[in-house]
């Protein structure tokens, strides 16, 4: 018996291993029990007046933080759609339906939305 006969091989090797980094990231989620970021720090290269840095970096922070509170499902379609995958693909990488994903990106655009707005009102 070969591998093919016990087990399908993957169609999309770049869907596969996301699927692999996924369940490895959860795992890891259980295990720490909270998530914790680094610092993007690409922002400290770019051109420019320290005041427009600084402001941009305001924003920057501020958008990663309503990444952070996002919840994980609608974060993890959301991040994985910026990755260029389509909803077909993040439906095979999650392990749902295509209008579970659709509708997991909608709640996150509708969230980021409302949050942004009601930060640029302050």
């Amino acid at each position: 018996m070969n591998l093919t006969d016990k087990h399908e091989l993957p169609k999309n090797v770049k869907g596969w291993l996301f699927v692999v980094a996924r369940n490895v990231l959860i795992d890891e989620f259980r295990r720490n029990s909270k998530y914790q970021s680094e610092p993007f720090n690409d922002f400290y290269t770019s051109d420019g007046t320290l005041e427009e840095r600084i402001c941009e970096l305001d924003k920057l922070s501020r958008f990663n933080l309503l990444i952070e509170t996002m919840p994980f499902v609608q974060r993890e379609a959301f991040i994985l759609q910026r990755e260029d995958f389509s909803v077909e693909q993040i439906a095979d990488i999650t392990g749902v339906n295509y209008e579970t994903v659709r509708s997991r990106l909608r709640y996150a655009r509708k969230f980021l939305k409302a949050h942004l707005e009601a930060s640029n009102e302050q």
